[in-house]
């Protein structure tokens, strides 16, 4: 097993503070992670190498899946960030939904979000990640601006710990 001291890339990304966006300011208000009711990037990533050293001790399995939303930048140019933002937020929440109470979600960046699956077969990780892309696509997201297709590309990953030599 490999691991690394995360603790110096966790105080750097919590000094960067919010994104920036073309001007140089961080929107008032922004706070995306609020917005979805998820965890973080540097929480994330926390959680995760828990989950792995929780999958280790218990000789188990875990899955990671990362979503992007497709075409965002798009729906920024035509609608405008807060748009976007309700959008990500949106799918954020419908991807949500489609999760066990073990299973976490966060926002890592701008249109990818990360979901950690506990005791994950092949089988369950491929079944939850085709309820996360049906979950998202099934319907239009309403906003502010009306209503604004939304679909994710969708990576998987699956950690399963060996038993020791």
């Amino acid at each position: 097993m490999i691991s690394r001291d995360r603790t110096s890339a966790y105080a750097i990304e919590g000094e960067l503070g919010p994104p920036m966006v073309p001007g140089g300011a961080a929107p008032a208000g922004f706070d995306l992670t609020a917005m979805i009711g998820a965890v973080d990037r540097s929480q994330m990533l926390a959680t995760l190498a828990a989950t792995i050293e929780e999958t280790v001790k218990l000789r188990s399995s875990c899955g990671f899946v990362l979503a992007a939303i497709d075409h965002l930048g798009r729906i920024n140019d035509a609608y405008g960030f807060d748009v976007a933002d309700e959008v990500i937020a949106a799918v954020a929440k419908r991807m949500q939904s489609q999760l066990r109470g073990k299973d976490h979600l966060g926002h890592l960046s701008g249109n990818k979000i990360g979901v950690i699956l506990h005791n994950c077969t092949p089988d369950d990780l491929m079944i939850a990640s085709d309820r996360l892309l049906v979950g998202v696509r099934n319907e239009v997201v309403q906003t502010s601006a009306g209503p604004v297709a939304a679909t994710v590309t969708i990576g998987a990953s699956r950690f399963r710990a060996m038993p020791a030599a």
